[in-house]
């Protein structure tokens, strides 16, 4: 990953910007991502039958034909469990890489 001493050398005097930063959003922002994550977690499931029910009326009310509720599930929990991460993959390319790249 790091082919020349120059690499080493700017990780390691980015790691002090970079620890402040994952400190910030850590104590700031991520704690109100996460508690949204895990509510959705465990809504979605609550959700789902109510939802269900809610929907079919509506498609028999309009005649439609389409399934119910096709995509509900679709990519979960991946997704949610994905916002976990959400900012960290950024600082740890900001680490590695650079600003400039």
């Amino acid at each position: 990953m790091m082919n020349n001493p120059r690499d080493a050398v700017g990780v390691i005097l980015r790691f002090p910007i970079i620890i402040a930063l994952a400190a910030l959003w850590t104590i700031t922002i991520w704690p109100y991502i996460a508690a949204f994550s895990l509510l959705v977690l465990v809504g979605k499931p609550i959700l789902y039958w109510p939802l269900y029910l809610v929907v079919w009326l509506w498609y028999a009310f309009v005649g439609s034909k389409e399934a119910v509720l096709a995509d509900y599930w679709k990519d979960y929990p991946a997704i949610y469990l994905d916002w976990f991460t959400l900012g960290y993959l950024g600082l740890h390319l900001w680490l590695m890489k650079g600003w400039g790249n």
